[in-house]
């Protein structure tokens, strides 16, 4: 036994020493593999290895291995091997200090964890010792099928301890170093937009500033002394943060309750208020456990008052926004609902009327009361359907201002001559007065027109039957030469306006009281189309209204002086008398209409059903056959604009060069512009009117 121990103790200190040579001269993975075969060959056996732990896991790593010649390596076989089921081998390493097998077959039982892990290895017997670091098991050093068994085992247990500990012992210094600086980076990268940064140990409290701002460093000064944590945000949240914020504080008053927080979720932040000076201003706080396994940790305050309040002013804009929104939806839903209600009442009382007419063929007084409240009835209609495509040609930006010279008596003076069936119908007393100096401008006419008609529309519309409407048209001096300031009035006594209501006036579809309420028909467009001329021309409109009282409507515009030009005014009938007029209209009531109105003026109507039998026609006619086309634009087949460019390319020059006038219900100033573009001389917008048929009709003949 004495000599036993003896060459144990004598082959100990060999390994030991060969061992200690191998350190002396270089400590890097050279090392380990020279080790290994050193102990492979010591042992005689198949395999000599290192396993390591990877706790993160759970697994082991075979991560150095040597093989005797002609025994195949299994180290890229042997990766991510499971803790579970390896047991046997933590607590044989805990209670003995080592793991052995004398045989596989006899030692282990099929369908063991061991079991299956050795045995497609060939491995009948093996010896391992576990590698340590701070008393845990780091990995373990070992043999297979070594023919120096178990009475050897404790040289292995040496070679672990002394070779691959250090090693290893290095390897972690070297790990704990990069974590360290991984650590230090990784504060002072998220410190760097912040303002000020502590680093704070989990275990002890203890609190260091690590980062602070030049411009909070000259401001409050650097402390560099260590700092209690929990001392430190008590003082911070009692003394510094406003009162209704220092709740968000309570979560970091207890180290532990923050370390558990933080190992929760690694990441905590918040924003808060400093009241200083009377001004409110806006802190982020952040903390950050950069490794969820340690317990340190950052904490950064920054200033985020800009931040929060262009976010602020952002949220207004938003809720503004959506405020808008939501009240024009409210606007148009109450448009569409009262629009329906509007554009129903006078098309019961045309139907109504028709067949009241039907009955009453032999009384001609009835009758013409008829027609008369059906003419009325189809006016509101029409009026109607220009507000709306008036506003929508507005909204969409391609209105533009058309000036040409313009005379006001003629041009725009007489439009309250247009309401006289209605002022007489509500026995209303209605003046006018004109005071001025120029009487030719500058102007767009048709927008004038339009501005003049809604306020003789609205005076007339919303006063009752026996009250007094009054409109004035004045020239006061300009401070522009050249130029004239032209104030139009429209004075009535009618229902009046609340002071809620007139801040809404010259919003689309907006009115006080719906037509069932007041049995006033009216889109609430009128006044927000006033208002968008107005603002073309840089004019401005005023308005005083008191309800049950009336209202006073004034524009004030300026004009550029025109020189005088002649306007002959005639409202004659055209004559027709031997003309004949080509007729393409695919509707047949429209084209009944208009046969009808033509056969008045004296002329010989023909008529095609669509585009292509009107260029049939044409074509088919003699050259002077035809005076002038009338041409629809919406028709099966080719459309007006195809036709029209389909005569204006005839051989024949006297029917290429054909009078033609659009007669469409495409009324969108484009409409028009794209029926001049396709060769037409004009455009007349349905229902036709006889005076702007007449015009148009002298104007192209």
């Amino acid at each position: 036994m004495k000599e036993l121990i003896q060459k144990h103790a004598s082959q100990e200190l060999a390994v030991k020493q060969y061992l200690q040579h191998y350190l002396d001269k270089v400590k890097d993975e050279q090392t380990l593999n020279s080790m290994l075969r050193e102990l492979g060959e010591y042992y005689e056996a198949d395999r000599a290895y290192i396993f390591e732990a990877d706790y993160s896991r759970e697994v082991f790593n075979n991560t150095f291995e040597w093989c005797r010649e002609g025994v195949s390596a299994e180290i890229d076989n042997l990766q991510n091997v499971p803790f579970d089921g390896l047991d046997c081998w933590f607590e044989a390493f805990e209670e003995r200090g080592d793991f052995f097998i004398s045989s596989l077959s006899e030692d282990c039982v099929p369908g063991t964890a061991t079991y299956d892990i050795l045995e497609p290895q060939g491995i009948q017997s093996l010896m391992a010792a576990p590698i340590k670091l701070h008393g845990r098991v780091a990995g373990f050093l070992g043999v297979d099928n070594p023919s120096r068994n178990t009475d050897a085992l404790l040289l292995l247990s040496v070679a672990a301890a002394t070779c691959y500990s250090e090693i290893a012992t290095e390897r972690m210094l070297h790990a704990h170093k990069a974590d360290e600086e991984r650590q230090e980076h990784m504060i002072r990268a998220f410190a760097l937009p912040y303002d000020i940064a502590f680093a704070v140990d989990g275990n002890s409290g203890d609190t260091v500033c690590c980062h602070m701002s030049e411009a909070t460093e000259k401001q409050y000064g650097r402390n560099p002394e260590i700092m209690c944590f929990e001392r430190m945000i008590a003082h911070y949240a009692d003394n510094i943060v406003y009162e209704d914020d220092r709740h968000l504080f309570d979560g970091l008053r207890s180290l532990p309750q923050v370390v558990r927080m933080l190992s929760e979720k690694q990441s905590h932040a918040f924003v808060y208020r400093v009241l200083r000076d009377g001004q409110m201003a806006y802190y982020r706080c952040m903390l950050v456990m950069p490794d969820p396994a340690g317990k340190d940790f950052a904490l950064a305050l920054r200033n985020v008052s800009a931040e929060r309040q262009q976010e602020i002013a952002q949220q207004q804009q938003l809720k503004d926004a959506l405020d808008a929104a939501q009240a024009a939806s409210r606007a148009k839903s109450e448009f569409l609902s009262n629009m329906s209600h509007d554009i129903r009442t006078p098309m019961n009382a045309i139907m109504g009327f028709a067949r009241l007419m039907e009955k009453e063929l032999d009384s001609p007084e009835l009758l013409k009361d008829h027609i008369r409240k059906i003419e009325i009835s189809g006016n509101h209609l029409t009026t109607l359907i220009n507000n709306v495509l008036e506003l929508s040609r507005l909204e969409s930006g391609k209105e533009t201002l058309l000036e040409t010279p313009m005379d006001l008596l003629v041009d725009v003076l007489p439009i309250s001559s247009m309401f006289g069936s209605e002022i007489a119908a509500k026995g209303l007393t209605y003046s006018n007065e004109i005071e001025t100096v120029h009487r030719y401008v500058w102007a767009d006419a048709a927008k004038m027109r339009s501005i003049t008609m809604n306020l003789v529309s609205n005076a007339i519309k919303y006063t009752p039957n026996g009250g007094k409407v009054h409109m004035s048209f004045r020239e006061i001096p300009c401070e522009r030469e050249g130029y004239g300031t032209f104030v139009l009035t429209a004075e009535d006594t009618g229902v009046g306006m609340s002071d809620d209501f007139q801040k809404d006036l010259f919003e689309v579809f907006s009115r006080e009281h719906t037509t069932t309420e007041t049995k006033i028909y009216g889109a609430g467009l009128g006044m927000a189309i006033v208002k968008r001329y107005l603002d073309m021309m840089g004019g401005r409109v005023e308005v005083e209204s008191r309800p049950g009282v009336g209202t006073t409507v004034r524009v004030i515009v300026d004009h550029r002086i025109a020189d005088e030009l002649p306007h002959e005014g005639n409202t004659d009938p055209a004559d027709l008398r031997n003309r004949r007029i080509l007729l393409v209209e695919d509707n047949d009531l429209n084209a009944e209409i208009a046969i009808a109105i033509l056969e008045d003026f004296g002329a010989r109507v023909e008529r095609a059903e669509d585009g292509e039998q009107g260029v049939a026609m044409m074509e088919a006619a003699d050259p002077a056959y035809f005076d002038l086309v009338l041409m629809d634009i919406q028709m099966p087949g080719i459309d007006g604009y195809e036709a029209a460019r389909r005569i204006r390319s005839m051989s024949d020059c006297t029917k290429a060069s054909i009078p033609m006038v659009a007669m469409t219900a495409n009324a969108f100033a484009e409409d028009k512009d794209k029926a001049l573009a396709s060769g037409m001389n004009a455009h007349l917008a349905k229902p036709i009117e006889i005076p702007k048929l007449t015009d148009v009709l002298k104007a192209v003949l």
